[in-house]
């Protein structure tokens, strides 16, 4: 069967899920591709046919834990009216939630830029069911990206001396927890955010966050951004505590433009839990 479906932008959570140890050894082992990181988000048009074609011939992928949603995968070439010229795999998270009409591509290619696509362009897909038997066991996770904790690091260039920064992660059951440290380490403030559907775009994810801030401490703004965006990129709940001096114990005399260099090495190093804490886009929040 054929299918006409419409590009659009994704909410830019699938890169880290896709580079999972155990989710690309199964697309390999099913798809024969090693598949790059993200997805080509797109928007089918007969979306009831294509949600039965899906329920009757997708093959059911089992993660290795339970943290991880199921998801269903489909093999499809994919192309423009010339013809179809690449190989891919439909993965359809099996949570709630899930747009009806959308559709995500995993290739071996980054697809946007092999077809020169943008939003709006239009692409066809050909089904080609996946051989062998209707379900598949990931195998054990492991490597980069499937670990319970880890440590990164991160230094600020400020005047007259560096700042590092440090970040602590560990995967619970019901969401990440962080200590995002640096300069006099100290308990300044701890923030906890919640993954929810954006209110402008429901396919969007976005957060909802709370704060609590120790007396005479400002490190609210550092843990609030890091929680949000961390909730936001693995789909949990995520509880951030910061605590963050740069100088000796009672100065307080960093610039406008320093502050903004320590608040970036923060969601930088947000951004880098973000890539190494186990992938969240489907898990029960």
């Amino acid at each position: 069967m054929r299918f006409r479906a419409t590009v659009m932008s994704g909410a830019g959570i699938a890169t880290s899920a896709t580079q999972l140890d155990w989710f690309r050894s199964t697309v390999l082992a099913v798809g024969g591709f090693d598949p790059v990181p993200g997805t080509l988000n797109l928007r089918v048009e007969d979306e009831a046919s294509w949600n039965r074609l899906l329920l009757e011939s997708g093959t059911v992928l089992v993660p290795p834990t339970q943290k991880n949603c199921c998801a269903l995968l489909l093999g499809v070439r994919i192309g423009l009216d010339g013809g179809f010229t690449r190989d891919g795999i439909v993965v359809r998270p099996l949570t709630a939630g899930y747009a009806p009409s959308q559709v995500e591509v995993v290739a071996g290619v980054h697809l946007r830029s092999e077809f020169g696509l943008r939003d709006g362009d239009r692409v066809q897909l050909q089904v080609e069911a996946l051989p062998g038997p209707r379900w598949v066991q990931a195998p054990p996770r492991g490597g980069a990206g499937a670990t319970a904790s880890g440590r990164l690091t991160e230094r600020i260039a400020l005047r007259g001396a560096d700042l590092p920064l440090e970040a602590f992660w560990v995967a619970t059951d019901d969401g990440v927890m962080v200590a995002i440290l640096g300069g006099r380490p100290h308990l300044g403030a701890v923030a906890q955010a919640v993954p929810r559907p954006s209110l402008v775009d429901p396919q969007r994810r976005s957060s909802t966050s709370s704060v609590l801030t120790l007396p005479v401490h400002k490190d609210d703004v550092a843990a609030r951004m890091a929680a949000e965006l961390l909730a936001v990129r693995l789909g949990q709940n995520v509880a951030v505590a910061a605590g963050i001096h740069v100088g000796p114990a009672g100065q307080f005399k960093l610039g406008p433009e320093e502050l903004e260099s320590v608040l970036e090495g923060v969601r930088r190093l947000a951004e880098r839990v973000a890539e190494a804490a186990p992938g969240g886009r489907c898990r029960n929040t």
